[in-house]
């Protein structure tokens, strides 16, 4: 029986977890623009424009055995205030000039930069970063925003973990313990969705730079401060006014006999049709 596509609790509770940092973070500090008794006005006057968009791939790392745990594809569309989420399978057969390999492969051999390099080649869209995560990563960012807010569907027990189903707050170590989890267990996108768009708020936060530090301390990214500050008002606007509106897309395709997950052709034009149409554009 062929593998089957499975896009693990990780792939998006990491992007989650990022992105409500990266939320909270643009929402608590101060804009140079600010007036005092005008918090609003960036908000009321930002005008959308293609240059704040910005295109990030988070890889899941096991630095023991130089191996990706996922990967997503996370797109901020500052134009039409949306942002999106694309689980790609470490598997996926890619190829780059001459070479023909899994993704996964690419990262093993070249790293980050190789697997962006990669993936833009599959789906033929831009990817303006990276962001490398371990276990120590999602205690520090689960941590950071002083637990994480879920509903334990079954029990997860093993040699080293012990949690049981239920709603729950969880702590960094609980956190990472779920999603590193050794199980079939799948999270909803559409719970994902939701948690996004209920999670990312200017209440999460009360210290922006120290918040800033831990989490770009806790992963190896070529993201950088600029990247963030320049995006300030679009990230306000997306926040205030779209209240953090979240998109999901999932892949198409089908293993092969040696296990590669070969990319459906008509779902990836859909994806680039998705992403462009959002865009406002044929071509990036």
């Amino acid at each position: 029986m062929k593998k089957k596509y499975r896009i693990f609790l990780l792939t998006f509770f990491t992007s989650l977890i990022v992105l409500i940092s990266i939320g909270s973070i643009f929402m608590m500090m101060p804009d140079n623009n600010d007036k005092r008794g005008h918090s609003s006005v960036i908000s009321d006057t930002y005008l959308p424009k293609s240059q704040d968009n910005l295109s990030v791939l988070l890889i899941g790392r096991d630095r023991s055995e130089n191996n990706a745990l996922f990967f997503t594809l996370m797109r901020f569309d500052a134009q039409h205030a949306v942002l999106s989420l694309a689980g790609i399978p470490t598997q996926t057969q890619i190829s780059v000039g001459l070479q023909n390999d899994t993704l996964n492969r690419y990262f093993q051999r070249g790293g980050a930069i190789d697997a962006v390099r990669a993936v833009k080649q599959a789906l033929r869209v831009s990817v303006d970063r990276y962001a490398l995560l371990d276990e120590n990563s999602l205690i520090t960012l689960a941590d950071s925003l002083q637990g994480v807010e879920y509903n334990v569907q079954s029990d997860m027990i093993n040699e080293s973990v012990n949690i049981r189903k239920g709603y729950q707050l969880l702590d960094g170590k609980r956190f990472k313990d779920i999603v590193l989890f050794d199980t079939e267990y799948q999270l909803d996108l559409e719970m994902a969705k939701k948690l996004i768009e209920q999670r990312i708020t200017p209440q999460l936060i009360g210290n922006a730079d120290t918040l800033f530090t831990k989490i770009t301390g806790s992963m190896e990214t070529n993201i950088s401060f600029y990247d963030f500050e320049s995006r300030k008002p679009a990230l306000r606007h997306w926040i205030q006014n779209y209240s953090s509106r979240t998109e999901i897309f999932i892949f198409d395709g089908k293993y092969s006999e040696d296990d590669m997950f070969l990319l459906s052709e008509e779902s990836v034009t859909r994806y680039r049709q998705t992403i462009y149409h959002l865009a406002g554009t044929e071509s990036e």
